[in-house]
């Protein structure tokens, strides 16, 4: 037996091994849709244990039995050997690592074995009725929340390349983004009209009745309520659309689970990731 990549239309087969957990579900359902980009591996064809899950970009998801040491072996000849050195090559050296179960970390660990990484907590988040009503009260008249748009991401507003680049991301691409998702951006204008973006929140991870949210303020902007505006905004479209947003975060991430709270969104998990950089040779400390 080998390790074997699946085609985009077997990714169902692996959809149970993905449900163990919440924030795992909510990834596959995404990729198996067709709106998150997304490589799958298996140990069989037709009946797979076992299951891991590349984004192309920095993100990497495992679930299934951690007994094949088959499967095992191969998997890390495949990082080790494609993979890593892929994601270095595109300069995707960061990487965040999800798993289930909890039995994988001593695998994982040993893979890793010698890479710059650490074990960090997350937060899960699920949201069903907003707390903000009056959130477009909370920017000054010079900023407003803006739908991200064709017309938008085409212009030459500042900083509208980090929408697109967070879109990519996220996305098999800008058109496939703007026919099936949405997401909204402060925009600053100047007394001379100048509009510069200042921070965006944009859909991602999108099946069926439920999406989650990228979200970022630029630093000269933060603690200004502008990602509570930005984050309100979004999910009174998304429950518009019978889509309940979610949301993550990492534990130590405090600006974020605020704004996320603020917002109304409750915790439904707790989880551990493998965090780190595979350009650097040595552990975290």
């Amino acid at each position: 037996m080998k390790i074997i990549e699946l085609e985009s239309e077997e990714f169902h087969k692996v959809q149970s091994l993905f449900y163990q957990t919440k924030h795992l579900s909510f990834t596959i359902d995404a990729v198996i849709a067709g709106n998150s980009p997304g490589r799958i591996w298996v140990d069989y064809l037709n009946e797979p244990s076992v299951g891991f899950l590349w984004d192309g970009y920095h993100c990497y998801y495992i679930a299934g039995t951690t007994s094949n040491t088959e499967f095992n072996t191969a998997l890390k000849n495949l990082l080790l050997n494609k993979v890593i050195p892929k994601a270095i090559e595109k300069n995707r050296e960061i990487f965040k690592l999800e798993y289930s179960p909890k039995e994988w970390e001593p695998i994982l660990e040993d893979i890793l074995k010698g890479k710059h990484h650490v074990r960090k907590a997350r937060y899960f988040f699920a949201l069903n009725k907003p707390l903000v009503s009056e959130w477009k009260d909370i920017l000054p008249s010079y900023f407003n929340v803006r739908k991200i748009d064709k017309i938008l991401l085409e212009s030459d507003i500042k900083n509208i390349n980090s929408i697109i680049d967070e879109i990519n991301e996220c996305w098999y691409s800008v058109d496939d983004f703007l026919e099936k998702c949405f997401g909204f951006c402060v925009v600053l204008t100047s007394e001379e009209g100048e509009e510069e973006i200042q921070g965006w929140c944009t859909g991602e991870y999108l099946s069926e009745g439920k999406c989650g949210i990228g979200i970022e303020t630029f630093r000269n902007y933060q603690q200004r309520g502008f990602a509570t505006a930005m984050a309100s905004a979004f999910v009174e479209h998304s429950l518009s659309l019978n889509i309940q947003p979610h949301w993550d975060s990492f534990t130590d991430n405090h600006a974020s689970i605020r704004v996320a709270e603020k917002v109304g969104f409750k915790k439904i998990q707790d989880y551990d990731v493998l965090f780190g950089d595979f350009t650097k040779n040595y552990l975290l400390t």
